[in-house]
This record gives structure tokens, C-alpha cells and sequence, in this order.
């Protein structure tokens, strides 16, 4: 359960009454929210893949270690997201999308649907307890444990992501709209200089988030991503991240499964 602190602005005029509880010429939505590590908590399979990669299969003991580090993250970190949706300017032109306040935002090449209105951006992070822990392990010379503990909260960010989404389809709801095509700086060729501009519609410092010269997020245990909010299609509203990503080789990519997402996961892992 996430407890959370909606703002708007407010000078607009009273008859532009619009959707997400704001008015339809707001520049922002913006909401900060304490998310329950409870409800990121990790499958240990989850963790098991992060930790040894997808061939890896955890035995008997290591499961109960992954468990109890499930458990141990859980009480260390200290989760929170921040996210807002802005409405864009048409037209959209050039693939690029125009927001209030002289925002500019790049469409990625995944993005075909260019009749959306609203763009939103999110931030979520585990805090900088858990990484904290982990280095000091390392420092240790706990190895074992700073690693299968950094696993965890790999798992958990992916969770994260999830729990964002859902809130964002939640806010979008009013409008008969859900989150579409999710892209993120520095993933999929989309340039990681982006961030500036997703900082700059989210407020990362209200979750203690801070970007670095090179684009970069601290704490570490941090996601952030843009989505584009459409209209609902049939097709599943969150495609699972591994089926999108073209990393074809990647050691922690999902092994295919039973299912309609089988056959596309089996020719991106080969």
C-alpha cells in the first residue's frame, strides 16, 4: 500500500475542470508516495535469476538463504516513488512531444502511436539503506551475502516498476487511459541525457533521488521512466521488459515460458 501527496497547480481557469482530480490546462500532476516494501517483494525464482543468471537453478540451501534475504531487504529498505503526467501540446511533430513550461521530450522509435496526450514520468527508488548494507558486507568480506542481498533489490526495483505502472493507470483511469509504451533513458538506444528532462517534469529530490553529471541516479537501487498514456488496445498494458529489450544475450534475460509471450521470448534469447 502506498500513502501519497497529490499537487497541481492551480492557476488556471475554474471551467477547465479535466481529468486526474486537476484541470486539463495543468502543467502537472504530481504525486510522492511511501511505497510498502511488502509489496515488492520478490518470487525467490526472481532473485535466484538476478543472482546466478536465467540458466542458474537455486538448490534446497540456497533458497532458504535467498528467502532470508528477501526478508532482510524488506526491513532495510526504505521504498518511494515519485511520478507525474503532463499533458502534451499537439501537434506532435517530428516525434517530438511538446510540454507545458518549454518541455521537450524525444519520442523513441518504439513509440507508434502518436495521437497520445499525455506523457508521464516516473522515479522510484529502494532509498540508499539497502545499498549501504551491501557495501558494508562487502567491506566485510561477506561476499556471498553483499551479492545475494544486491539481488534482491534488483528484484525488488523490478516490482517497483510494476507498482508505478499500476498507480499511473490508476491517476490515467478518469481519461479511459492506461500506460502504454514505457522507454527509459539509456535503454534501447534512447539517449541518456534524457534524464535532465525526466527530472525535470518529476522531482527526484522529493525522494531523496539525485542525478549526477553523467546522467546517472544515487542511490543506486533506483528506476525512472517515461510512459505514454493511450488508449487501451487489448494487448497487455505492461509487456513484460525482457520481451522489449534488445539485449539478446542478456544473462539475467526471462527463459521462455508457456504462454503468449513464449514464442517472442524464445527468439530474443537464443
Amino acid at each position: 500500500m502506498a500513502t501519497s501527496s497529490p499537487h497541481s497547480n492551480q492557476n488556471q481557469d475554474p471551467d477547465d475542470s479535466g481529468p486526474f482530480g486537476i484541470r486539463e490546462k495543468a502543467t502537472t500532476l504530481w504525486l510522492c508516495a511511501a511505497v510498502d516494501a511488502g509489496d515488492l517483494k520478490p518470487e525467490i525464482e526472481a532473485v535466484a535469476r538476478y543472482f546466478g543468471g536465467n540458466r542458474y537453478s537455486a538448490d534446497s540451501e540456497t533458497k532458504e538463504r535467498i528467502s532470508a534475504a528477501i526478508y532482510q531487504a524488506c526491513r532495510i529498505a526504505s521504498p518511494m516513488m515519485t511520478l507525474a503526467i503532463n499533458p502534451i501540446k499537439p501537434p506532435v511533430l517530428e516525434r517530438t512531444l511538446k510540454l507545458p513550461g518549454g518541455l521537450i521530450s524525444p519520442l523513441p522509435n518504439c513509440a507508434g502511436d502518436l495521437s497520445v496526450r499525455y506523457l508521464a514520468a516516473a522515479i522510484g527508488t529502494l532509498g540508499k539503506e539497502l545499498e549501504m548494507e551491501c557495501r558494508h558486507l562487502a567491506a566485510q568480506h561477506h561476499i556471498y551475502h553483499s551479492t545475494l542481498l544486491d539481488a534482491v533489490g534488483t528484484a525488488m526495483l523490478e516490482a517497483m516498476d510494476t507498482v508505478i505502472r499500476d498507480r499511473i493507470d490508476t491517476e490515467s483511469h478518469p481519461l479511459g487511459l492506461c500506460s502504454r509504451v514505457r522507454f527509459a533513458p539509456g535503454l534501447n538506444g534512447y539517449p541518456m541525457d534524457h534524464q535532465k528532462t525526466l527530472f525535470e517534469m518529476v522531482d527526484g529530490f522529493s525522494i531523496d533521488v539525485r542525478m549526477n553529471a553523467d546522467f546517472v541516479m544515487e542511490p543506486v537501487k533506483t528506476i525512472s521512466f517515461f510512459t505514454l498514456l493511450g488508449r487501451p488496445d487489448g494487448e497487455s498494458p505492461h509487456p513484460d521488459k525482457c520481451r522489449l529489450c534488445r539485449l539478446m544475450h542478456c544473462q539475467f534475460r526471462k527463459r521462455p515460458s508457456a504462454g503468449p509471450d513464449a514464442g517472442m521470448q524464445q527468439d530474443v534469447i537464443r
